[in-house]
C-alpha cells in the first residue's frame, strides 16, 4: 500500500510539473524555422523564440506565454514588415509574453493598425523595440500589469503609445517623437508613466483623458503643441517633469480636479507655462518653475491651489486668472514679468505672500512719457495768448487721444479675422421671368481662403493644409416687408485652395415684384482635438458670410 501511494505521488508530481522551457530559433538558414509564426505555432507556453538577423514579412498572432527576442536584444538587425495593413504586426492575446529587440514597420505605403497590440493581456514585457510608420506604435486595450520599457516610437500616424481601458501598467524610458500624438492614457487608472521623452510630436507629448490615480513623473515633453495634458482626470500626480519649448502650453488642465502638479519645469513655452481651463477644482500646483513663457499660469476655472512656484522672465503675465473662484495663490516668486499677477472678475480667491518684481515695459513707460509731455506743454503755453493756447491745447488733446487709442489696442494680439473665407464680387444677372411668379437669374461671386492657421481643422493634410473643405449655403429673405426669415435655397460642398480665388455661380429662382436680401454663408467643419473634453467630435462653423440686395420690383414679365 505504501508503495502504491509513493508511485501515485510520483506520477502526480511529474504530471503537474511543467516541462522545462525550450529554446527555438528562427533565421534564414541554420535555424529551426524560417518563419516566426511557424515557430510560434509549434511552441509551448514558456518557450523562448530567438530570431536571427533578417527581414521578415509577417503579421504575427501570439496566443501563448512566450518570450520572443532577437539574438542580440537589439532592434537594428531584425525587421518585421507586416504585409496585411488591416491588422497589427504583433497581436498578443496571451499573458506573460515578452517581445524584446525588434524593428517593426509597415510595408511601403501601408499604415498598419499598430506595431504591438496587447489585447486583454497581463504581465507582458515590451522592451527595446523600434516601431514606426503604423497608426499606434503600441496599443494596450483592456490590459493590465504590463511593462513597456526602452522602446523607440516615431513617425506613427496616430500615437506613439495608446493606453485604453488598461490599469496598473508601467511605461518607462520610452522615446516618442515625430508622431501625431505622443502617449495618451484614456479611461485607465493607476498607471505609472516615468522617464519618457515625448518630444517633437504634432499635438501633445503626454496626455491623460478620463484617467485617475496615475503618476506622471520625470518625463520630458518638449517641442510639441502641448507638453502634458490632463482632461477630465482626477487625483493624479504630475511631478518632476520638464515641459519646455512647446508651441502652445507646457501643461494644460481642463475639467480636472484633485491633481497635484509639483516640482515641474514649464518654461520657454510660446503661449502659457500652465493653463487651467473651465472647471478645475482642488488642484494643487506647488514648487513649479515657469519662466520665459508668454503667460506663466493662465487659469479659467475654480478651486486650484497655486503656491510656492517660481515664475520668472515671462513675456507677459506670471499668473493670469480670469473668471475663477476659490483659488489660493500663495508664496509664488514672479520676476521680470510684464505683470506678475493679473486678475479679472475674481471671487473668493486668496492671493497672498507672493514676491513680485515686474519688468519695465513700453506699456509702463508710455503713460509716464505722456505725463511729461503734458507738464512740458503747460510750461510752454504760458508764453502764448489765450486763443492760441486754446487751439494748441485742442490739438494736443486730439493727438493724445489718437495716441491713447493706439496704445490701447497695440499691445493686444488682434488674431485672425473671424471669417476665414472672403466673399467678393457678388453679382446678379437677370435671365428673365420663367412664369408669372418667378424670375430666374445667375448669382455669381468669388471665394478666397484667407488664413491657414485660423481653424483647427483635423485633415489628413495637416493643420496648415492648402485645402479647405467647406459647403456654401444660399438663402433668401424678402425685404418688401420689415419681417421675414431667410429661406434656404441651395447648398453645395466645395473645396477651396489657400489664397486662390474660386469663382462660383448658381442659377436662382426668386419671386417677382419683390426686393430680396440674399445671404451667402460658408461653413467649415471644425474637429475638436485633445485636450478638448469633447475631442473627436466636430461641428460645422460659419467661416464666411456676405449679403446682396436684389431688387425685382421694377421688372416686367
Amino acid at each position: 500500500m505504501k508503495m502504491k501511494i509513493i508511485l501515485i505521488t510520483l506520477l502526480l508530481f511529474f504530471s503537474i510539473t511543467p516541462v522545462s522551457a525550450e529554446v527555438i530559433t528562427v533565421g534564414v538558414k541554420n535555424a529551426d524555422y524560417t518563419s516566426i509564426q511557424d515557430a510560434i505555432d509549434n511552441s509551448n507556453d514558456t518557450d523562448i523564440i530567438i530570431v536571427y538577423s533578417g527581414v521578415y514579412s509577417e503579421n504575427l498572432l501570439i496566443n501563448k506565454s512566450l518570450t520572443l527576442k532577437t539574438a542580440d536584444n537589439s532592434s537594428f538587425n531584425v525587421t518585421v514588415k507586416a504585409p496585411n495593413s488591416s491588422n497589427h504586426i504583433f497581436h498578443i492575446s496571451s499573458s506573460n509574453t515578452s517581445i524584446v529587440g525588434f524593428n517593426l514597420t509597415a510595408e511601403n505605403g501601408s499604415k498598419l493598425r499598430s506595431g504591438i497590440y496587447l489585447d486583454n493581456a497581463t504581465y507582458c514585457q515590451i522592451s527595446n523595440n523600434s516601431i514606426s510608420n503604423v497608426e499606434d506604435g503600441i496599443l494596450l486595450s483592456s490590459s493590465r500589469e504590463n511593462k513597456i520599457e526602452g522602446n523607440s516610437l516615431f513617425s506613427n500616424s496616430l500615437h506613439g503609445i495608446n493606453v485604453s481601458g488598461s490599469n496598473n501598467n508601467f511605461i518607462n524610458n520610452n522615446t516618442f517623437f515625430n508622431n501625431r500624438y505622443g502617449i495618451i492614457v484614456e479611461s485607465s487608472d493607476n498607471n505609472i508613466i516615468s522617464r519618457n521623452n515625448a518630444s517633437l510630436n504634432e499635438n501633445y507629448g503626454i496626455a491623460l483623458f478620463r484617467t485617475n490615480d496615475s503618476i506622471v513623473k520625470e518625463n520630458i515633453a518638449a517641442e510639441n503643441k502641448h507638453g502634458i495634458c490632463l482632461t477630465s482626470s482626477f487625483n493624479n500626480e504630475i511631478e518632476n517633469n520638464s515641459a519646455v519649448n512647446n508651441t502652445l502650453t507646457g501643461s494644460v488642465v481642463w475639467d480636472s480636479g484633485a491633481n497635484r502638479l509639483g516640482n515641474n519645469n514649464f518654461s520657454f513655452n510660446r503661449d502659457s507655462g500652465l493653463t487651467l481651463l473651465h472647471t478645475n477644482k482642488n488642484n494643487r500646483i506647488l514648487n513649479n518653475e515657469l519662466s520665459h513663457n508668454k503667460n506663466g499660469i493662465y487659469s479659467r476655472g475654480d478651486g486650484a491651489l497655486i503656491r510656492n512656484n517660481e515664475i520668472n522672465s515671462n513675456d507677459k503675465y506670471g499668473i493670469l486668472l480670469i473668471y475663477t473662484t476659490g483659488n489660493i495663490v500663495k508664496n509664488n516668486t514672479l520676476l521680470n514679468n510684464e505683470k506678475g499677477i493679473r486678475t479679472k472678475k475674481l471671487s473668493e480667491n486668496q492671493i497672498s505672500s507672493n514676491t513680485i518684481d515686474d519688468r519695465l515695459t513700453a506699456n509702463k513707460l508710455i503713460p509716464a512719457f505722456l505725463i511729461l509731455i503734458i507738464i512740458g506743454t503747460v510750461f510752454y503755453l504760458k508764453k502764448e495768448s489765450l486763443l492760441l493756447k486754446a487751439l494748441k491745447i485742442l490739438l494736443i488733446v486730439f493727438a493724445l487721444l489718437i495716441l491713447a487709442i493706439v496704445v490701447w489696442y497695440f499691445p493686444f494680439e488682434s488674431g485672425l479675422p473671424e471669417n476665414n473665407v472672403e466673399i467678393n464680387n457678388i453679382n446678379w444677372i437677370d435671365n428673365g421671368a420663367i412664369n408669372d411668379s418667378y424670375v430666374r437669374g445667375n448669382l455669381s461671386m468669388d471665394f478666397v481662403y484667407l488664413h491657414k492657421n485660423s481653424q483647427s481643422l483635423n485633415l489628413e493634410e495637416g493643420p496648415e493644409t492648402d485645402i479647405l473643405p467647406v459647403y456654401v449655403r444660399i438663402s433668401s429673405m424678402s425685404v418688401a416687408s420689415t419681417l421675414g426669415d431667410y429661406t434656404p435655397l441651395y447648398e453645395e460642398p466645395l473645396t477651396l485652395e489657400y489664397s486662390e480665388p474660386y469663382h462660383y455661380s448658381y442659377l436662382l429662382d426668386l419671386e417677382k415684384e419683390k426686393q430680396h436680401n440674399v445671404l451667402v454663408e460658408i461653413y467649415a467643419n471644425r474637429y475638436y482635438e485633445y485636450p478638448n473634453p469633447v475631442y473627436g467630435d466636430s461641428n460645422w462653423e460659419l467661416t464666411g458670410v456676405a449679403v446682396r440686395d436684389i431688387n425685382l420690383t421694377n421688372l416686367t414679365s
